[in-house]
């Protein structure tokens, strides 16, 4: 669920003036969470993740998912070492138990 501007001001005038700020970045921090949350994809505009962490990548040149890792601001295949243009990045899933 998106709130709206003036659903968020209507939340904000509902606080107390001390309680404000803090709400304020509640409802960023939420914001943020959906952003990322909506199917687990995250764009690399928005955040990266760890250097030398494997991750699922997709590289939208050649429309293809793949295991990378970002070393010194380039990403990586994991298997060959090769170049890839990543648009979006998740978290790989936990192994099978």
């Amino acid at each position: 669920m998106k709130l709206t501007r003036a659903q968020i001001e209507e939340i904000k005038a509902s606080f107390s003036e001390e309680k404000r700020p803090h709400l304020v970045f509640y409802i960023e921090l939420i914001h943020h969470a959906e952003a990322t949350l909506d199917d687990g994809w995250i764009k690399v505009e928005e955040r990266l993740p760890d250097d030398e962490i494997s991750v699922m990548a997709f590289d939208s040149s050649k429309g293809s998912i793949f295991i990378a890792h970002r070393f010194y601001n380039e990403w990586f295949l994991r298997e060959d070492g090769a170049f890839i243009q990543v648009t979006h990045w998740r978290e790989l899933p936990p192994p099978p138990i």
